[in-house]
């Protein structure tokens, strides 16, 4: 009886201790978040300086915005960014992209993106949009131009 107790406890514990989020349940916290992620951006979009900032590397980490930027840098912190960065897009020059690596708690890390300028892309960011590569990689469509990828292997 206690053996029996103690592989029930075992599998409880090795249960209770995944916290990993469903693809609902990632995409429920990003429209949590969505009203913070949308404040960044627009600061982004209005102060050059700032935006200056993020074009760094999309593995840098979090631009250094902590003493200029206090209240981007605390949304950045809020919404579990470990990485964030700005790019230029290839067509409709002088428009940017947005890249952010999250701490979101899933199997394989969590990116999200955001463009809203029509690109070869655009409809990958519709909301309700999925697909699955052959490594098992997902993407949803998010709406609003944002795109939520689970990275599973990198692409080769």
């Amino acid at each position: 009886m206690f053996r029996l107790f103690l592989i029930f406890f075992i599998h409880f514990v090795i249960f209770s201790c995944n916290n990993n989020k469903t693809s609902s349940q990632l995409q429920k916290y990003f429209y949590e978040k969505k009203p913070e992620i949308d404040l960044l951006l627009s600061n982004l979009k209005k102060d050059s300086i700032l935006d200056s900032l993020f074009r760094i590397s999309p593995d840098s980490g979090l631009p250094k915005i902590k003493d200029l930027y206090p209240k981007e840098y605390k949304i950045l912190q809020n919404c579990g960014f470990l990485h964030a960065s700005s790019h230029v897009n290839a067509f409709a020059k002088g428009t940017r992209w947005y890249y952010f690596e999250t701490n979101w708690p899933s199997d394989f890390p969590i990116f999200l993106s955001y463009n809203t300028i029509k690109t070869y892309d655009s409809s990958e960011r519709k909301k309700g949009f999925y697909r699955k590569d052959q490594y098992l990689n997902e993407w949803w469509g998010l709406g609003d131009g944002f795109q939520m990828l689970r990275l599973v292997k990198t692409i080769d």
